[in-house]
């Protein structure tokens, strides 16, 4: 406890150290040395296997036997003798180099797995075993595999070939090296944009996150893999975490917290924290009170029977969440736990309205869309789109959805939309054929409609007539239209 690794460069070297956060020392145990040309971009240590590897600026993979024999006392001896040892620690060689691990992107993220339950030419691993898993700006996230064998190195592919015994003339053991074998396992797209950083979580199960950036916006993925699974496929990427902070430029970090993992990012000189943890399950996601899940602009709650509600959330990325609340009886607070996500917008949801079972949901691109919530765990599920709409501008967005009248004999459902384009139209939902209907349209307003409310004027009992229900529609110009 208490001692970690730091690998740190200046213009020239490569320095791996061990620090002791508890005497506060800083111990060097050994310079790394790159090819001629390379510079640091990343940077990972297994002490326990005995391995560090370095990701370049230029996209390239270097690892490093941190037993080399190369490294030990004889070696630094006779390093200080020919004045390589300018460090004053043993210098080591990579034992593999893969000069375009990542084409010609920056490898900006490594990270170790524990996970050595992979074969590789049909052998059992050893105890060194490991994985390797790397981020680049390529948008690439790939694992590789560490394995010592027996194999001829002039059957591997170019790349993966242990460095000339000419570079590796300082080495007393070229043969061990020759054993050494580097091995891409898969490669996956997980963003269109960058892979800044791979981290696992350490509460309550440590599992891979990836933070990306694509579109001036930080999405920390969870990419469904643990410590001790890492050499499987990795599963569809779930997003933690969505927020806009003008991209990768703005200082930003990702910390280790006991509440979870907490994000840091500098804005328009201010400093906004967010947190989130993952749950022991791999479709499970819990928000940490305090923290933000992704940036929601709409929220309603839908009823799904025997007196129990989900909240469903609605945001720039197009995809609508699912929420139920639970009670921690640990720390006896309210909380929220993610149930379900669908991504079913292609632009950002502006707005959403529950009647009953059924959601609706509108964004930009004129799209109106119904949803039903059914089975156990809560499903959301899509259930009819509205066609686009006659006499509208080119461009819309749907600003607010209403829902003005339900009939429950007849399965219909009056939706109200106000459009950008300053109209509104009604529209009538047939929830037995799944089937929208334009039923009315008006542009009174001269400006862009923004918001929408319903109210019933008729003094009956049980359930008013459409007739008897009124609408009442805002602009930005502050007008207010009322209809009927």
């Amino acid at each position: 406890g208490g001692l970690f690794d730091m690998v740190s460069s200046d213009s020239l070297t490569v320095v791996w150290s061990v620090v002791d956060s508890v005497a506060g020392t800083c111990t060097k145990k050994a310079e790394l040395v790159l090819p001629p040309g390379c510079q640091l971009a990343s940077a990972a240590v297994d002490r326990e296997r005995g391995w560090a590897v370095v990701g370049s600026a230029n996209g390239g993979l270097y690892l490093f036997d941190l037993r080399d024999p190369a490294s030990g006392a004889a070696a630094a001896a006779a390093a200080a003798d020919t004045a390589q040892d300018v460090c004053g620690v043993p210098a080591i060689d990579p034992c593999v180099c893969w000069a375009r691990a990542h084409g010609k992107h920056r490898l900006s993220s490594v990270a170790f797995a524990s996970d050595s339950s992979f074969s590789l030419c049909g052998r059992a691993s050893s105890a060194r075993s490991c994985v390797v898993l790397t981020g680049g700006r390529d948008g690439l996230v790939q694992q590789f595999a560490v394995h010592i064998g027996n194999e001829d190195n002039t059957a591997m592919p170019e790349e993966q070939r242990p460095l000339p015994k000419a570079v590796q003339s300082a080495r007393s053991l070229d043969d061990l090296h020759q054993k050494i074998v580097l091995t891409r396992i898969r490669s996956d797209r997980v963003t269109r944009g960058w892979v800044e950083q791979l981290i696992w979580t350490t509460v309550p199960q440590r599992r891979l996150v990836a933070v990306t950036f694509h579109g001036k916006r930080l999405v920390a993925l969870d990419l469904g893999i643990t410590q001790s699974d890492a050499s499987q496929p990795l599963h569809a990427p779930v997003v933690l975490l969505s927020l806009v902070c003008a991209g990768g430029s703005k200082p930003w970090q990702l910390l280790h917290t006991p509440q979870g993992v907490r994000v840091g990012v500098v804005m328009r000189s201010q400093l906004r924290t967010h947190t989130f943890a993952s749950a022991s399950s791999a479709c499970t996601r819990v928000l940490v009170p305090g923290g933000c899940a992704t940036e929601s602009r709409c929220v309603a709650v839908v009823r799904i029977g025997g007196g129990a509600v989900v909240v469903a959330t609605g945001g720039d990325d197009g995809c609508v969440r699912l929420f139920h609340s639970i009670n921690s009886i640990d720390r006896m607070e309210q909380q929220q736990q993610l149930i379900g996500a669908v991504q079913c917008h292609t632009s950002a949801i502006r707005c959403m309205r529950a009647s009953g079972a059924y959601l609706f949901t509108g964004g930009s691109k004129c799209e109106l869309r119904s949803w039903t919530v059914v089975g156990q765990p809560p499903l959301l599920v899509e259930h009819a789109r509205a066609p686009p709409p006659l006499l509208i501008a080119n461009g819309a967005r749907v600003m607010d959805i209403c829902v003005v009248h339900a009939e429950t004999a007849n399965a219909v459902i009056h939706v109200a939309a106000a459009y950008s384009d300053a109209s509104i139209r009604l529209w009538r939902l047939d929830t037995k054929r799944k089937r929208f209907v334009c039923v009315a349209y008006d542009a009174a307003h001269t400006h862009c409609a923004l918001s929408l409310a319903s109210f019933c004027c008729s003094g009956d009992e049980g359930q008013p007539p459409l007739a008897a229900w009124w609408l009442v529609s805002g602009a930005t110009n502050g007008q207010l239209a009322f209809w009927n």
